[in-house]
């Protein structure tokens, strides 16, 4: 049978009338894609039965118009609330190690994963579910992010869930994230597909300054983390990577300019630059798709989604 149903109508069906669900980095990228996918598949789940977490208390606004009401993040609070499903996506990514330090990058991070620990711990949940990176795949080798901090912080990251005695009892699932598009993006600018995004739709013009081959899968944020979910709902523990049709970034600029209207002006290909490689050739994600029957949006539906949320922020 060919799949055909979204990935929050699968999480829809899923969850039960009694889960109550905690995410931490609620107000990021990835927080905000997961709970426009939860809205989709049960907006009664809002406000009572969400528990939307974050560095301080203040009130964000999803796309649809759903307004989510951030709490700081308090152990003892979470403890209380009795959630039965624990979504740990807090963690500085790479990015911000520009600013900050390498020691405050790494005490921060620790923090974080030693809440997502505790969350774990809680004898309510029936699942858990944290994000994780590619980059944590690359430690020990010959990649440029083998030996960065977040990359190492990540690994031990996937260590600690794994290992946890909680993981023996509460089905634990790592999604495990390489490259994403979607409309909730945060901070466009820092990342290729939504800068390129953006300039299309500001300038009518993509332009492509690398100079060696760049390739990457995307898939869209809120239907991996929904789908992911769904999965660990099952009581499925592992990593699922995130994947997609492979692409070169040249090419990728041209389906942006087509989908969007514009040109692109790019250098040449140099063969003496080494290629930056940052995707994975794990079939986790399909099998997954397969075994949900669903199907993610194509890349060209990805960049008209995401295009619309840019532009309308």
């Amino acid at each position: 049978m060919t799949a055909s149903v979204a990935p929050h109508q699968v999480l829809g069906a899923a969850l039960q009338s009694q889960d109550r669900i905690v995410i931490s980095g609620a107000s990021g990228w990835m927080g905000r894609s997961l709970l426009q996918e939860l809205f989709l598949a049960d907006s009664s789940l809002f406000p009572e039965r969400v528990l939307a977490l974050g560095s301080t208390t203040r009130r964000i606004q999803l796309l649809d118009g759903l307004a989510v009401n951030i709490v700081k993040a308090s152990l003892g609070q979470v403890t209380n609330w009795r959630p039965t499903i624990g979504v740990h996506l807090a963690y500085l990514t790479a990015d911000r190690i520009g600013v900050t330090s390498p020691e405050h990058f790494t005490t921060v991070n620790s923090t974080l994963t030693q809440f997502g620990l505790e969350m774990q711990s809680l004898p309510t949940l029936r699942a858990f579910m944290f994000a994780s990176s590619g980059a944590a795949t690359k430690i020990a080798t010959n990649h440029s992010l083998a030996w960065h901090p977040y990359s190492i912080a990540k690994a031990a990251d996937e260590a600690a869930f794994f290992t946890a005695d909680a993981a023996k009892t509460t089905p634990t699932l790592a999604a495990r994230l390489w490259s994403v598009s979607g409309p909730h993006c945060t901070r466009p600018r820092d990342y290729a597909l939504t800068d390129m995004i953006l300039q299309c739709a500001l300038t009518g013009q993509v332009s492509v300054k690398t100079q060696g081959i760049q390739m990457r899968r995307y898939v869209d944020a809120g239907e991996f983390l929904a789908s992911c979910l769904t999965f660990n709902l099952s009581g499925n523990s592992g990593v699922i990577d995130s994947s997609g049709e492979l692409i070169e970034i040249r090419d990728l600029a041209q389906m942006i300019a087509e989908e969007l209207g514009g040109r692109v002006e790019s250098k040449q290909i140099d063969p003496t630059v080494e290629a930056n490689l940052y995707y994975t050739d794990s079939n986790s994600m399909k099998d997954m798709s397969s075994t949900l029957s669903i199907a993610f949006t194509d890349l060209r539906a990805q960049i008209r989604h995401t295009a619309q949320g840019l532009v309308r922020k």
